[in-house]
């Protein structure tokens, strides 16, 4: 169950618009590499929740955009943090899979178990 890396690739020109045409600040729409999965923007989201300096901008995963509002000048500094961001959530959601592996493996190591014992059991019936 391998996940290939998600990257940020570029910035879609046609979605990226200002919210509130009386602000110059953006929804800024970055085009990732792949769709994210759910869970693993749901990581991205909770490594966004609090911010880590004074300029920090909410940002979240939108199918295979992440989408940051901000200044469009202040998007070149953003975006370093959003790509360490991206990378350490590509890590956590490896983590993630592994361990979802593991379980689904020990579930099916039970269910063996179990079939293993009930076929024991018939074989001690007589009928």
């Amino acid at each position: 169950m391998e996940q290939a890396e998600i990257k940020i690739i570029d910035l879609d020109e046609e979605k990226t618009a200002r919210p509130d045409s009386g602000k110059d600040v953006y929804d800024c729409y970055l085009t990732l590499s792949s769709e994210a999965p759910a869970e693993w923007a749901k990581l991205f989201e909770q490594r966004r929740q609090f911010p880590r300096h004074t300029s920090w901008r909410r940002a979240y995963a939108e199918g295979p955009y992440i989408v940051i509002r901000c200044a469009l000048e202040e998007l070149p500094r953003h975006l370093e943090d959003l790509k360490e961001d991206v990378a350490i959530t590509n890590q956590q959601y490896r983590q993630y899979l592994a361990k979802r592996e593991q379980e689904e493996e020990e579930r099916r190591q039970r269910e063996a178990r179990e079939r293993e014992r009930v076929k024991e059991i018939k074989r001690r019936l007589q009928f």
